[in-house]
């Protein structure tokens, strides 16, 4: 499956004149309908922290 992503640029961005931006990723396989059909556990070493 090829993966893809969209990048939101602030208006009049100038990558010379502003320097680099904050980035912020976000990730999660769509054909996943709930996070048990992903298979997720809670005592995985593998999660990330939620983002209140």
């Amino acid at each position: 499956m090829p993966l893809s992503a969209t990048l939101y640029l602030p208006a009049a961005y100038d990558q010379e004149r502003d320097g680099p931006l904050p980035t912020f990723v976000w990730a999660y396989p769509t054909e996943f309908k709930s996070a048990a059909a992903a298979g997720q556990r809670p005592d995985s070493p593998h999660q990330f922290t939620p983002i209140p």
